[in-house]
């Protein structure tokens, strides 16, 4: 006779400790989607950007976004050799788009000192942690890729 006040095993959930949640990580995927999103937008509406690079920085980022999404959430997407795969290409379209920014003119000197610090203090660290998240992704996601 089994006790009315316990449920049958197959009602009882277990927390699943091995499987990190990464609120911190959930986070950052939706400020740094929010940031690229608001780019995008302003693109549409007012271009400095020729089509054919707005159209690549749409694709790399469409998969830099899956990718730290599916790092964040513990899901899937493509296989994990992929990644690893994208993650340089991911690299040398930052470093590409920040050259092309170094070729900016600026009227006064101050100028370059604002744009290319905030690039320092603001862009270097969310490119740091976009990588991070990628390369944890690829490499150090077992519960993610074994299941």
């Amino acid at each position: 006779m089994t006790d009315p006040y316990t449920p049958p095993e197959s009602d009882v959930t277990v927390a699943d400790d091995s499987v990190p949640r990464k609120i911190g990580w959930k986070i950052f995927f939706w400020v740094l989607f929010l940031i690229e999103a608001t780019y995008l937008i302003s693109e549409v509406v007012e271009p400095t950007e020729e089509l054919q690079i707005l159209a690549v920085e749409v694709v790399v980022y469409f998969f830099t976004f899956l990718g730290i999404f599916g790092y964040a959430y513990n899901r899937k997407f493509f296989f994990q050799k992929f990644w690893g795969y994208f993650i340089p290409v991911a690299v040398l379209w930052d470093v590409y788009s920040l050259v092309e920014v170094a070729t900016l003119e600026f009227e006064i000197p101050i100028e370059y000192f604002i744009y290319y610090g905030s690039i320092a203090i603001v862009v270097f660290p969310l490119l740091a942690l976009q990588y991070l998240a990628l390369y944890k992704y690829r490499f150090h996601s077992p519960y993610i890729w074994n299941r």
